[in-house]
């Protein structure tokens, strides 16, 4: 890989530098947007609903959803067709640095014949996340989230065992944050897997944070810790002035040199 040359650093580091500057200058107009959305949001519960209903005044578009996330509200379908937005105060976020994997899935990963792609099959991957008894992927999702793939800020990866998508997911990054929306598992382990090579990647790539929406067992085993909303919105606003690229081309590593499986481990 080319090193980056000094001048280039110096202009990473000085676009850095502005927009930190820029965000502080800008926390008056912050703190309007995320405690007084609406003047009438804290009779009804808060900034983080006042948030949520606001975006439900508009059309489902791609622009909106991308803005619903800089301001840390997300979509999901309803099965009668409506659009509900969440802003949860508490977000479940993982560090792509220090992903914990444990030693039952280390073991999976050493025996995988699983082959990890990325970006080749998004059609088939929210497909196979949408694919499920009750699921939140609606046409009106589906089609948003099309547009926003096409449009370079939705990412997926699969999980091939030959011919066959067995496992896989999707995301949107923004800044030098993933949003991870939904994983799918045709085959044992092969969503644990795919998330694992993911973290891998984004790490690699600059990303700083992996968004799980909620915090929930399932990714608590993975190291998704807590995080306010405000500090998250923080992360998501500053890194916009310096954000990761999800690249094309992966560089694969020997697994002795993983740092994900020098990390410490525990049976799940």
């Amino acid at each position: 890989m080319a090193k980056e040359s000094p001048k280039t650093k110096w202009s990473q580091k000085l676009r850095s530098a502005l927009g930190r500057t820029k965000y502080l200058a800008g926390a008056p107009v912050r703190w309007l947007q995320n405690f007084s959305v609406h003047p009438i949001g804290w009779l009804q519960g808060g900034p983080a609903p006042a948030i949520a209903r606001m975006h439900r005044l508009y059309e489902l578009t791609p622009e909106v959803v991308l803005a619903g996330y800089i301001q840390g509200a997300f979509p999901t379908g309803e099965p009668n067709g409506s659009i509900v937005w969440h802003c949860p105060e508490v977000r479940g976020v993982i560090d792509p640095a220090t992903v914990h994997v444990s030693k039952r899935l280390r073991g999976y990963l050493n025996k995988s014949e699983l082959e990890i792609r990325y970006d080749g099959a998004f059609a088939q991957v929210i497909e196979g996340c949408a694919d499920r008894e009750k699921t939140w992927i609606t046409q009106d999702i589906n089609r948003v989230y099309q547009d926003l793939y096409a449009m370079g800020y939705v990412h997926c990866v699969e999980a091939w065992k030959g011919d066959r998508l067995v496992g896989g997911g999707y995301g949107v990054a923004l800044g030098k944050v993933f949003f991870l929306e939904s994983m799918f598992c045709r085959q044992d382990h092969a969503s644990k897997i795919a998330f694992v090579s993911l973290a891998r990647k984004l790490k690699a790539d600059g990303f700083v944070a992996i968004d799980c929406q909620f915090l929930t067992e399932h990714w608590r085993r993975f190291g998704a810790e807590p995080m306010a909303r405000t500090r998250f919105q923080s992360i998501v606003t500053l890194s916009l002035n310096a954000p990761a690229k999800f690249s094309a081309v992966v560089q694969r590593e020997e697994t002795e040199n993983d740092p994900y499986f020098h990390q410490a481990v525990s049976a799940v």
